[in-house]
């Protein structure tokens, strides 16, 4: 197979990277063009495991859910859990890739939508999210359009600092939280030797993961620096911070359990998809023994928050409009969208692979994919969109794994 790239158009060349990620190797690539393709065997890494392992005893540690969650109603209970019929299993799997590649063809304009936005628009569909420049230009790749601080909406995201260090933005249009580009970086499954450039000057992920190291700060909100290091980084990795303090993936899971779930960004989910990626790392190097220290914390605190997420779904299918704090069921829609979308994002990348094959998991996956259907042309907010999308992608990939992308004509490979 022989893939078309345009030497002069860099972006385009991403555009047509990312596409092909998972369709070939990088022996495919002419020397003298871009080789940034990722292994098949780099994303079948990362598929979680089937029957994740039951949580082990903790010892001395005897920690409630949370002191959010402690205090909660004990007569709540969690919706039954039976598995779905093979029947409904394949009316949803169908269901959800109508779902995707009608908002995959949807069109994301880079004049039209922030460095966040476009963010969330690549978190939607990972290394396949594009973004249209224009009727007269090709579309490229979000993922490379970000790395290369293309403008969007007139911003650019990256900067170099005055060491010649690449940096990210954070404020209103640029990131949100510390850490959220590599987090989304991390989530794609983006290589470490992936290509950026910033004002002329070429760096990579791993430069990206280096200014996410220097700067972590105690006491600060690292959910975001969390998702990216414990995917990239070995479970035993050290690192010092710019005040010259030392860190481990182990520290950064301390200082998150040291703060709160609830009122924390996007309710929460985004705090315990931190969590539930150091587990994730701990358990594989662990290889099947029980996990120690804050890393058996943050197992047990997974798996609490896995029972209580059940006990505030809605009879509909959707979760709480009130995120971990409350059950609640608001009737507009784009709270649903936002809520329910990040809710199960984290459940569709954390629970065991039966879990998902529950009757409680299929009929939230249905309301999600039903909101969307409903709606087609709905301009929603892109934050709740990417991620609402990025739980259905995730949940189809593990369930399924038949969905691909329907590629745009101008970038689809040869023979």
């Amino acid at each position: 197979m022989r893939i078309r790239f345009m030497p002069q158009r860099p972006f385009v060349r991403y555009a047509i990277v990312a596409t092909c990620l998972a369709m070939t190797s990088s022996a495919a690539i002419a020397s003298d063009q871009v080789s940034v393709l990722l292994p098949p065997a780099a994303v079948d890494a990362e598929r979680p495991k089937p029957n994740v392992s039951p949580t082990g005893d903790v010892g001395q540690v005897a920690e409630k859910l949370s002191r959010d969650v402690a205090s909660q109603k004990p007569e709540l209970a969690a919706s039954p859990a039976s598995p779905a019929t093979q029947e409904d299993l394949d009316a949803l799997g169908e269901k959800l890739r109508r779902v995707l590649d009608q908002n995959y063809a949807r069109k994301q304009h880079v004049d039209r939508r922030t460095p966040w936005e476009t963010m969330h628009w690549a978190i939607a569909f990972g290394t396949a999210s594009y973004m249209h420049r224009g009727p007269e230009q090709d579309d490229v790749s979000a993922i490379g359009w970000l790395g290369w601080n293309g403008r969007c909406k007139g911003q650019g995201l990256l900067y170099v600092d005055s060491q010649g260090r690449l940096g990210v933005l954070r404020g209103p249009g640029v990131q949100g939280h510390d850490g959220q580009l590599l987090a989304i970086y991390a989530q794609s499954r983006v290589r470490t030797d992936y290509p950026m450039r910033v004002g002329g000057k070429s760096f990579t992920v791993a430069d990206l993961i280096e200014f996410e190291k220097r700067t972590c700060e105690p006491g600060t909100e690292l959910t975001f620096k969390l998702i990216g290091l414990a995917h990239y980084l070995p479970l035993d990795a050290k690192w010092e911070d710019e005040q010259k303090r030392p860190w481990t993936i182990e520290r950064l899971v301390r200082e998150e359990l040291a703060q709160n779930v609830v009122g924390a960004a996007c309710g929460g989910t985004h705090r315990m998809t931190g969590f539930s990626y150091a587990v994730r790392k701990a358990q594989a190097a662990a290889d099947g023994k029980p996990l120690t220290g804050d890393f058996a914390r943050a197992e047990k605190f997974v798996s609490d928050y896995h029972r209580y997420a059940w006990t505030l779904q809605n009879p509909d299918g959707s979760f709480s409009t009130d995120y971990f704090r409350n059950r609640a069921a608001s009737s507009d829609t784009a709270r649903r969208l936002e809520t329910t979308g990040h809710t199960l994002e984290w459940l569709a990348y954390s629970l065991p692979d039966d879990e998902l094959k529950q009757n409680r998991a299929v009929k939230a996956a249905n309301y999600l994919a039903d909101l969307l259907l409903a709606e087609p042309q709905r301009d929603w907010h892109m934050g709740a969109l990417g991620h609402g999308l990025h739980a259905l992608a995730i949940y189809e990939s593990r369930v399924f794994g038949q969905w691909k992308p329907n590629r745009p004509a101008e970038i689809a490979t040869t023979k």
